[in-house]
């Protein structure tokens, strides 16, 4: 295990796989968005958890039928697509056009006990510009062979998006293939 706490990252290390782990803080924007770059990549760090088998030849990420509210392992609010596109803004002359976003919550990272274990953890908070009310709390704690994903503290008052916690995305084809 090994945490990346500047970039609100981790990374974990199994037998023949490799966990990766991303959040965000009030020190650590969740995304880089410019206009036509990432537009939709709105919930990358909320708490994402990728998987990557290393023996296997099936990719977990393919374009074609990505949906952008289904990060792995992300609690956030289910928005329709075309919401999601980021509202990208040039706010002075000399910023440029660019929207990186800061969480009011001040923690995200990790921490490694040696020998395979560690714990991530992270606050989540909605930004002013989206999802002002929504909040979440996630820890992920990574025992050698063993991941226990825990969330805690989820809100939010959109009575008509939805929040929710993905697992996993990968395409039933490529899940199929041995």
């Amino acid at each position: 295990f090994q945490a990346f706490n500047s970039a609100a990252a981790a990374i974990h290390r199994g037998r023949d796989w490799i966990a990766s782990l991303k959040g965000h803080s009030c020190y650590v924007w969740r995304t880089e968005t410019y206009p036509g770059a990432n537009l939709f990549g709105r919930y990358i760090s909320f708490g994402q958890m990728e998987i990557m088998n290393l023996n296997s030849r099936v990719k977990p990420y393919r374009h074609d039928g990505w949906n952008w509210n289904f990060w792995p392992a992300i609690t956030a609010v289910m928005r329709p697509i075309d919401s999601l596109r980021s509202d990208v803004r040039n706010l002075d002359e000399f910023s440029g056009f660019e929207e990186m976003l800061f969480s009011r919550s001040s923690f995200a990272g990790g921490l490694s006990a040696g020998h395979g274990i560690g714990v991530f953890g992270l606050g989540l908070t909605g930004h002013q510009k989206y999802e002002d009310d929504f909040s979440a709390k996630k820890s992920y704690f990574l025992l050698e062979d063993f991941i226990l994903c825990l969330g805690s503290g989820i809100s939010c008052n959109d009575a008509v998006c939805p929040v929710f916690t993905c697992l996993f995305q990968t395409p039933a084809d490529a899940a199929a293939t041995p």
